[in-house]
């Protein structure tokens, strides 16, 4: 699967608000960025979507302005 691929799936995957459907896109080493804070990790980042879910049940996330800054076989970052 592609880097774009992944992050499509991921974009599809999250809305669902189950942490065990992104789970296996993310990396260990994970980090997110959120208002509330940086969360470092699947642990970290679990706890972090499912406080958020708890809050905001209909909440429908997207992706926008997505401009890839690296794209290989190993490595992919992008912002959005």
């Amino acid at each position: 699967m592609s880097a774009r691929e992944l992050l499509k799936k991921y974009e599809t995957e999250i809305n669902k608000h189950d942490f065990d459907l992104i789970d296996p896109l993310i990396s260990d080493d994970s980090k997110f960025w959120f208002s509330s804070g940086t969360f470092v990790g699947r642990t970290q980042a679990r706890q972090s979507f499912e406080k958020t879910w708890g809050f905001i049940k209909e909440e429908i996330y997207s992706l926008a302005e997505v401009e890839w800054i690296a794209e290989s076989e190993s490595v992919a970052v992008c912002t959005y």
